[in-house]
């Protein structure tokens, strides 16, 4: 009976043996079975096929590269009778460079001792889920590596950045952008973007309002907050915010600090003017430092330029850029009044002084009381007013007409003129002490022919002006213009710009003016600028009848004003050969029409309008 229960157990032993191979050969994952040493004792079917094609391994380390295998070792000696169960990962190397990765769920079995005897092993490929791994590893690395960047840029960029959502509470800042806001306080997550009560956050939550309003940016918004300590200019930019599935969220501001901008671009524009007056020519440079120097004190200042220059714009920037902006600036036309009525315009008169004088009047000096008095026109007022003038001038008194009460006046005067007071004094016509009592400081305005870099200066300011006025968008001069405007001698100065701008602007049908859009003298200059040097001789004009309407008709018995250009030798006339004498001669025949004159002596219009200039003919 023991033999027959020992044979029956050694058959169950063996049958369950058999089963648990089979069970195991059918296992679609490897299956070993190996010593403490790593000798395999077992290997299943999909084991083998597992491993082929790298050589069937007779030992379970031989599997892994041999720099992992210290770290396997180290996870089986971890294994004990209570805790015989364990995991780990490996690479293995196949031909060719291949890779793949394998896990095994490792199962130890202990002798009486505690050793491990055995240990059994189940294997998986898991070289896709690693492949994915690593790819999300990757992509999470850039990711973060992105987000690092991003972020870093967000707090290195010089403006401010401010996030809200679509109730205007701050989502984030950068740096600067809570400088902006105030601080970090100010900028908190979650703090409503109008918190503050800085007047110039009114401007900044108009702009987010219409940003999320219409789901539309806003551009270059200008904000001044110069009332601010330190002042600040901002400039903001918005745009709409959205989730990753397009949802409108909030907005993006941007707030640019163009404090220092502004200040650059105020201190250049206070170098090419002076209050209202334009130019940055050496010569314009040099008014505006002399009229910075006159606006603090309080002398007497003449003014001389042509008519034209901007005399009267002078007086004004004078006048309010100094110490008696806050009093009256009374101006008076000289040469528009007789000799009388100046006398009274400038210091008044009593009832009774004179035909029509019905009531008492105040004059124009006792009304500029501390204030500004300008005698535009000085140099064509009579010596009687002159005397009184003087008077006036040194000892700040005057007297009304028809009375005896002396008044005294606290005025500054300036005066103007388009004359030659010098070339008076010599011949008599002007007080030679009035004159020097006048030109304590002279303030000289250059012709624009003597500047013509502050043309095109001129026509930017100009234009916008007159663009406003009209309803037009003028861009500017085209090329040709431009260049007429440049080479065109300005007889009327900045007056005769600003006049042919504004009908050029009244007529322009386009984004620039041409040529065609200009008054008719300046167009024919400039469209004699491009005819040639020369020209064929034309007969001369009969004699009897008029070479352009309306111009007088020659007595067949008077000399010619000057010999027609076909009775000089050659026919033709040279430019050089042309004197003061001919052009007038021919601009008087033909009524002053350059074009005709230049035909009748045989030149272009080109050269008839340079001779004008070189000669300095000017129309009386």
């Amino acid at each position: 009976m023991p033999m027959e229960r020992t044979r029956m157990a050694e058959y169950a032993r063996a049958s369950e043996e058999g089963l648990f191979r089979e069970i195991v050969e059918a296992q679609s994952e490897p299956v070993c079975r190996f010593l403490p040493g790593g000798g395999l004792t077992f290997a299943n079917a999909a084991f083998v096929q597992a491993f082929a094609s790298e050589g069937l391994p007779q030992n379970f380390y031989d599997l892994a590269p041999q720099a992992e295998r210290p770290r396997i070792r180290l996870s089986l000696g971890g294994l004990s009778a209570r805790s015989p169960a364990g995991s780990f990962e490996h690479r293995v190397m196949g031909q060719g460079g291949r890779v793949r990765w394998f896990q095994w769920n490792v199962r130890a079995f202990f002798g009486p001792d505690g050793t491990a005897a055995e240990h059994q092993a189940v294997g998986r490929d898991i070289t896709t889920r690693k492949i994915a791994e690593e790819a999300l590893l990757q992509v999470t690395s850039e990711k973060e590596s992105l987000r690092l960047n991003l972020e870093a840029v967000f707090e290195s960029i010089p403006d401010g950045i401010v996030i809200v959502d679509r109730d205007f509470r701050i989502v984030r800042t950068n740096r600067h952008g809570a400088d902006v806001l105030g601080g970090a306080e100010h900028a908190a997550q979650g703090r409503r973007l109008e918190d503050g009560g800085e007047p110039w956050r009114a401007a900044l939550l108009e702009v987010v309002r219409q940003t999320l309003r219409t789901s539309q940016g806003v551009r270059e918004f200008r904000i001044d907050c110069r009332q601010d300590d330190p002042p600040r200019v901002l400039v903001v930019n918005s745009a709409p915010l959205r989730d990753h599935l397009g949802a409108f969220v909030g907005a993006v501001t941007v707030l640019r600090d163009i404090t220092r901008l502004d200040d650059l671009e105020r201190k250049l524009s206070e170098r090419h003017r002076f209050q209202n007056i334009v130019g940055k020519s050496p010569q314009m440079r040099q008014v505006f430092d002399l009229m910075e120097q006159l606006a603090a004190v309080d002398t007497t200042v003449l003014v001389l330029g042509e008519s034209g220059t901007g005399k009267e714009l002078v007086v004004d920037a004078l006048h309010y850029g100094g110490p008696r902006a806050k009093g009256p600036l009374v101006k008076v036309n000289c040469s528009a009044l007789s000799e009388s009525l100046l006398e009274s315009e400038l210091f008044g008169h009593v009832k009774g002084a004179f035909t029509g004088a019905v009531s008492d009047k105040m004059g124009r000096f006792q009304a500029a009381e501390g204030g500004t008095i300008f005698l535009d026109e000085i140099g064509d007022i009579s010596p009687r007013i002159q005397l009184k003038l003087l008077r006036g001038l040194e000892r700040k008194e005057f007297e009304r007409v028809g009375d005896n009460r002396t008044y005294r006046a606290d005025v500054r005067v300036v005066a103007a003129t388009n004359v030659d007071l010098l070339d008076k004094v010599r011949q008599g016509q002007f007080r030679e002490d009035l004159y020097y009592r006048l030109k304590v400081v002279v303030v000289r305005l250059p012709a624009l022919r003597e500047r013509k870099e502050d043309v095109p200066l001129l026509v930017d300011h100009f234009l916008p002006h007159f663009c406003q006025s009209f309803g037009k968008d003028v861009a500017g001069l085209d090329q040709e213009t431009l260049s007429g405007f440049m080479r065109y001698g300005w007889p009327g100065n900045v007056r005769e710009l600003k006049h042919a701008l504004e009908h050029a602007c009244l007529l322009c049908r386009g984004d620039r003016v041409g040529v065609a859009d200009l008054p008719a003298e300046l167009a024919d200059f400039i469209r004699g600028l491009a005819a040639p040097a020369a020209c064929e001789p034309l007969p001369a004009v009969p004699s009897g009848r008029p070479a352009v309407p309306g111009a007088p008709v020659p007595s067949p018995d008077a000399p010619a004003a000057f010999p027609p250009a076909a009775a000089r030798p050659g026919g033709v006339r040279r430019p050089a050969d042309l004197t003061r004498e001919d052009i007038l001669g021919g601009l008087s025949q033909t009524g002053w029409n350059k074009a005709e004159a230049a035909r009748l002596l045989g030149i272009s219009r080109r050269t008839i309008y340079r001779k004008i200039e070189e000669l300095g003919i000017d129309r009386a």
